[in-house]
């Protein structure tokens, strides 16, 4: 007969913000899964779980309970580290990006200027400069695109081995009281919530230096134009702002019921015997039933967040 399962804390796994997954126990169902462990707790906790064991696999060191919401992204970027050569050509190409946002506008400048209206250069020297800059920046553009995704495919490889290691570390208690469904959905969604970041670290940072680059482009084009367009910065800011405080909840609240519809689904099946020995098939569908429209509604609030907000934003 299948043992009723319970979640582990967070120390057992590995991971440092020592939550309590809820589970399935007996016929319960779970009503929460508030404690699932997230992608920060799965790629921190991971790099954790490789420092300060002790002689029977316990953890030295002070007690880290709690911190983990603070350091995720510095124990990400020990992750991301491992690979100097491949982020060193990924930020090349993105700081050569911006160069070429800066570059096009003036090329067409001149090209205006000194070609169309004046007629005081040639046309095919300026044509050529412009066809050259778009093979440029077809090149680099891809190379970044493929570098960005290269690191965010090798970091989760990385999270992926500490996360097995980390939970073939634990003894048969521990290992016995895991439940499967939260722990497959946490270790593939949330890391891969973490590679897409990654993959998407190069073309954010070019974005950052186009915006500036741009700004300083367009200072030296028009200067009472740039006012004008900078005159809506402090209200996009806001919107941002305030849309990140309602969506970050809302998303993940359908990340922790993403967990338990899994958890759900893998108590069903590892107990089938039991359920059906004891005629408990329709308490079962109930349960699922339950768990899948929490995670529905929990997703459709996301959904209408977003189309709420990003209409402004875009």
């Amino acid at each position: 007969m299948p043992h009723p399962t319970a979640e582990p804390t967070g120390a057992d796994l590995g991971l440092t913000d020592g939550t309590k997954l809820v589970t399935n126990e007996g016929a319960d169902a779970p009503e929460n899964a508030g404690g699932a462990v997230g992608a920060e707790d799965a790629a921190g906790g991971a790099a954790d779980g490789n420092k300060g064991r002790g002689k029977g696999g316990g953890r030295k060191g002070k007690d880290r309970t709690g911190d983990g919401g603070d350091g995720w992204l510095a124990r990400l970027f020990g992750y991301i580290l491992r690979y100097k050569r491949i982020v060193l050509v990924a930020s090349g190409c993105s700081i050569a990006i911006a160069g070429i946002g800066v570059v096009v506008p003036l090329v067409q400048r001149t090209i205006i200027d000194g070609v169309i209206l004046r007629g005081s250069q040639p046309v095919l020297p300026w044509a050529c400069a412009l066809i050259g800059i778009a093979l440029l920046n077809f090149v680099v553009s891809r190379t970044r695109r493929f570098l960005g995704g290269s690191i965010g495919i090798e970091v989760q490889n990385d999270l992926r081995r500490d996360v097995f290691d980390s939970l073939s570390r634990l003894d048969g208690r521990g290992q016995d009281s895991l439940e499967t469904g939260q722990i497959v959905s946490r270790s593939s969604s949330d890391i891969n919530m973490v590679s897409q970041l990654i993959g998407m670290g190069p073309m954010m940072a070019g974005t950052i230096l186009m915006f500036f680059s741009s700004l300083v482009a367009m200072l030296f084009l028009s200067p009472e134009l740039t006012l004008v367009g900078l005159a809506v910065a402090p209200a996009l800011l806001g919107v941002n702002t305030f849309a990140r405080r309602k969506l970050f909840p809302a998303t993940w609240d359908a990340q922790q019921k993403t967990g338990a519809l899994a958890g759900v689904v893998e108590s069903a099946v590892t107990g089938v015997r039991v359920v059906k020995g004891f005629g408990q098939e329709a308490q079962e569908v109930d349960k699922l039933d339950r768990a899948a429209t929490s995670l529905f509604g929990a997703r459709l609030r996301s959904v209408r967040l977003t189309a709420r907000y990003n209409p402004t934003l875009s």
